[in-house]
């Protein structure tokens, strides 16, 4: 069978076509309106003469198909034999099946790998941070008047489907005001500008640390755009005070040592200190120099034991896989108990986090009681198959309250001098006892 002749001059340029491997002949083209498909063909019977092809704008480089050396000309038109059909169907076929296999295992890396993961959820969490960031709307200010008439002028500006029936004040500091509404939501303000990027970092690690512990911590649900402010719903309990511990039975320290060191051992591993540092904690930090230059912090008694807390401190190794995030202040009013049922109902406050090790957390239950340091010391160390940090807890409660002691004395501040002072007398017994 005779094809008609094309004339070359009425074919126009076309868009590139790549390479198709491995046919070396091609015996036959199909009638074809768009050079992007082809499809098999198992016979053709002519070409028919091109009356019009639209003017292409733009004319790409045209790769060459081999072996035909040009796309201007078709002369012959044959039948298409089956086995040639058989060679591009295999062929085409194990190209998709390649690609499908590696993408598959490449996908597979990605999405188990434990570090991807990890990284990705906090970098999202992050670059949601940063987009909210970026917003036309202005950065929120600080409260400049710490009235409750004021703050519930604010609350009811920012969030009017909230009806304020109630309004207590909770705390007013130099950090924070701290408002209950209602009964039922907890309203925490920073007082100061440097407090604006923490409550903006406790805010992410509050979400990332939702359904990895067992008892309640706060979920910022109400986050404040013209005036910094966060709120939350209240974690319903009571803190916990040196003279509520001393009327508890054996039983009841032990029960309450036993959650308190649950809850430390979930938040220690609900994230690494290095996804802590990604999201922006920094190490945990005293200033030792200016503990190692006083000279006189009470008597020869105390003198004698923060020098051997500092010896203690500096030849303590810490060791990478003992830094943990810090919860960092818990003392006892950041725990919430159900005082009937002795049961811990939650821990808040996060805004003092850092990375440190784990051994510096036990510090602060000094000031409930050293006997709630003990106990949940050892529970901690059994769960987590860990050395007991009692004794370098110890010794970071001793340089904690130097530390406070020395600014104290620059604040000309006798009612805290006194205060630090006597409770370091008072620590001398404790630090010996555990040797």
């Amino acid at each position: 069978m005779q094809t008609k002749h094309v004339n070359r001059h009425d074919v126009h340029p076309v868009h590139p076509v790549h390479p198709v491997h491995p046919v070396h002949s091609v015996h036959s083209v199909h009638p074809v309106h768009s050079v992007h498909s082809v499809h098999p063909v198992h016979s053709v019977h002519s070409v028919h003469p091109v009356h019009s092809v639209h003017p292409v704008h733009s004319v790409h480089p045209v790769h060459p198909v081999h072996p035909v050396h040009s796309v201007h000309s078709v002369h012959h038109v044959h039948h298409v034999h089956p086995s040639i059909l058989s060679i591009i169907t295999n062929n085409l076929c194990g190209v998709m099946f390649t690609f499908f296999k590696i993408s598959f295992c490449c996908l597979f890396v990605i999405q188990f790998s434990p570090l991807s993961v990890s990284s990705s959820v906090y970098a999202s969490e992050l670059a949601t941070d940063s987009v909210l960031k970026s917003e036309k709307s202005q950065v929120p200010g600080l409260l400049k008047d710490f009235e409750p008439s004021a703050i519930r002028s604010v609350i009811e500006d920012e969030i009017p489907s909230l009806n304020i029936k109630t309004l207590s004040m909770l705390a007013i500091d130099g950090d924070h005001v701290v408002a209950e509404i209602n009964g039922e939501w907890i309203f925490r303000f920073p007082g100061l500008k440097e407090f604006l990027p923490i409550v903006s970092r406790e805010t992410l690690l509050l979400r990332q640390l939702q359904n990895k512990i067992s008892v309640a911590i706060p979920l910022y649900e109400f986050v404040g755009k013209r005036v910094a402010f966060v709120g939350y719903r209240k974690i319903i309990g009571d803190g916990i005070t040196e003279a509520c511990y001393r009327s508890y039975s054996n039983e009841l320290r032990q029960q309450t040592a036993e959650a308190i060191a649950l809850f430390l051992s979930q938040f220690h591993c609900a994230m690494t200190a290095k996804e802590a540092a990604f999201l922006g904690y920094s190490p945990y930090d005293l200033p030792l120099e200016a503990i190692v230059k006083h000279q006189n912090f009470s008597s020869t008694e105390v003198d004698r034991i923060v020098r051997e807390a500092l010896n203690y401190a500096k030849s303590y190794s810490e060791k990478p896989e003992n830094q943990v995030l810090l919860h960092n202040d818990l003392h006892g009013e950041n725990f919430t108990f159900n005082l009937e049922t002795n049961k811990l109902m939650g821990v808040i406050d996060f805004s003092d986090a850092s990375i440190g090790d784990y051994s510096v957390e036990f510090s602060k239950l000094f000031t409930i009681h050293e006997d709630l340091a003990i106990r949940t010391s050892e529970a901690y160390a059994k769960l987590r198959s860990m050395p007991n940090p009692l004794k370098p807890a110890a010794a970071h409660y001793i340089l904690r309250k130097a530390n406070s002691l020395i600014q104290a004395q620059a604040d000309n501040d006798e009612k805290r001098i006194a205060k630090h002072k006597q409770t370091l007398v008072r620590f001398v017994f404790t630090w010996d006892s555990l040797r």
